[in-house]
C-alpha cells in the first residue's frame, strides 16, 4: 500500500534535539516502512534507522525512474 495508517511503536529518544523527528522514526518502524523520505536534516543525518533507509524526495526518483 502507498500509504498506511498505524499506531507507532515504542522507541527510545534518537533525535533529543526534535522529539517529534521520533515520532516519524516510530511510525515507520511501526509501518515497517521500506524506505522514509524527507527533507529534514536531522533525520537525513542519520541515513537510516532500524534498517529503513532515510533518503531525500530526490534520491527516491533516481531510485524509481533512472
Amino acid at each position: 500500500a502507498l500509504a498506511q495508517l498505524v499506531i507507532s511503536a515504542p522507541i527510545g529518544p534518537v533525535i533529543v534535539a526534535d522529539p517529534d523527528d521520533d515520532e516519524v522514526l516510530a511510525c515507520a518502524v511501526a509501518a515497517q516502512a521500506e524506505v522514509m523520505v524527507s527533507g529534514d536534516r536531522a533525520l537525513l543525518t542519520l541515513e537510516s534507522y532500524e534498517g529503513i533507509p532515510i533518503i531525500t524526495a530526490a534520491q527516491l526518483m533516481a531510485r524509481v525512474a533512472p
